[in-house]
C-alpha cells in the first residue's frame, strides 16, 4: 500500500479564506446590482417606511456607495 502525501498545514486556512472571498464577491455583486437597479423596484404595495428608506438609498450617491464597497473589501480581509 502506498502511502499518498498529506497536505500541508496551510491547506485548510486556504480554502476557507477562499470560500469567504468567494462570497465577499457575491455580497459586493448583489450590492452593485441593488444600486443599478434601485429606480425600477416598484413601491405599489410598499408602507410608507419602506418607501422612505427606498428613498434614502436613491439618495445615497456615488462616494457612499464607493465607500461601503470598499470597507466591505477591508472588512473582509480582517476576518
Amino acid at each position: 500500500m502506498s502511502e499518498g502525501k498529506r497536505p500541508g498545514g496551510l491547506t485548510a486556512p486556504a480554502v476557507i479564506h477562499f470560500v469567504f472571498v468567494v462570497w465577499d464577491l457575491i455580497v459586493l455583486l448583489g450590492l452593485a446590482a441593488t444600486f443599478a437597479f434601485i429606480g425600477k423596484i416598484p413601491t405599489d404595495q410598499m408602507n410608507e417606511t419602506q418607501k422612505a428608506l427606498l428613498e434614502a438609498l436613491k439618495n445615497l450617491g456615488l462616494p457612499a456607495f464607493i465607500f461601503i464597497i470598499v470597507l466591505s473589501i477591508v472588512s473582509s480581509r480582517f476576518q
